[in-house]
This record gives structure tokens, C-alpha cells and sequence, in this order.
């Protein structure tokens, strides 16, 4: 809990949760499949929150955009969270990384 605590990330601590796991009992097979796929489960969060926050942004902007550029904004969005969701603070950078590939199309 501390490592988590100090670095605001769970995957300094994945290896350590899939042993103890498998020390109480549960199969490794089992372990092997549903830890790591909880933790995947937590990037798509992070795109949906990232797509959420350009939706919004834009429309308190009063920018319309167009399908192409939707699709455009969520597939950013579903790349860049791959590998972010370990690094503390990095939902921020990724926004606005998407932001300014949107500014810079128009």
C-alpha cells in the first residue's frame, strides 16, 4: 500500500499482488489472466476520460467537430493511454497533446 501511495500508480506493486494471490490459493492461471486484464481495463477508463474531457472542452468552446474528427479524437485517445495509465499526472499531458493534434488540423 505504501509504494501505491508513494506513487500514485498500481503497477509498481502488480508482480507483488500476482504472488501473494497465488500464495493464498488462488491458481496462477486464473491470477495470470484477470490481474493483468483489470489493469487494461484501467487505460480504457483513462481514453473514455480523456474523450469525455475533449467532448466538453470543445463544446464550452462552442467548437463543433466533425465525425471525422471525433473518430479522430478517440483513437488518439485509445493509443496514448497505453502507455500512460503507470505514470502519475500524465492524463493532463495526453489532453492536451490531443488538443493541440485537433488545433492543429483546423
Amino acid at each position: 500500500m505504501l509504494i501505491v501511495l508513494a506513487t500514485t500508480s498500481s503497477d509498481a506493486v502488480l508482480p507483488a499482488i500476482m504472488k501473494k494471490l497465488i500464495n493464498l490459493g488462488v491458481g496462477s492461471k486464473t491470477v495470470g489472466i484477470v490481474i493483468p486484464a483489470g489493469y487494461s481495463f484501467n487505460l480504457d477508463a483513462l481514453s473514455i476520460y480523456i474523450g469525455l474531457s475533449i467532448l466538453f472542452l470543445s463544446q464550452a468552446a462552442h467548437v463543433a467537430l466533425s465525425w471525422k474528427e471525433l473518430l479522430s479524437v478517440i483513437f488518439t485517445a485509445l493509443l496514448t493511454s497505453k502507455g500512460a495509465h503507470g505514470v502519475p499526472g500524465m492524463a493532463i499531458v495526453i489532453l492536451t497533446a490531443t488538443l493541440s493534434t485537433r488545433i492543429s488540423h483546423t
